[in-house]
């Protein structure tokens, strides 16, 4: 008979390669269809000739998706604003 802590570590080990598959198969794929995607808008808006002022914030976006750890609002992980 397994104990209760045995059944409880099983349970979490699945959860945990359940997450992993999802993360790997689903969410990172999504983020860099989307990434790519809002790269192209940005290319189309440059290829018309607009300031950037007029696609900074599609330009920011694309900046925290390619490289979450270093932009300004989610600095190493986190969600302060420090300089």
């Amino acid at each position: 008979m397994k104990s209760c802590s045995e059944t409880y570590i099983k349970k979490i080990q699945i959860e945990s390669r359940v997450m992993g598959d999802l993360a790997q198969n689903h969410i990172i794929p999504a983020s860099f269809r989307y990434q790519n995607f809002m790269a192209g808008c940005v290319n189309k808006l440059q290829n018309c000739g607009l300031k950037e002022d007029s696609y900074s914030t599609q330009l920011k976006l694309i900046r925290d998706i390619s490289n979450p750890y270093y932009s300004d609002t989610n600095r190493c992980g986190r969600n302060d604003r420090r300089a």
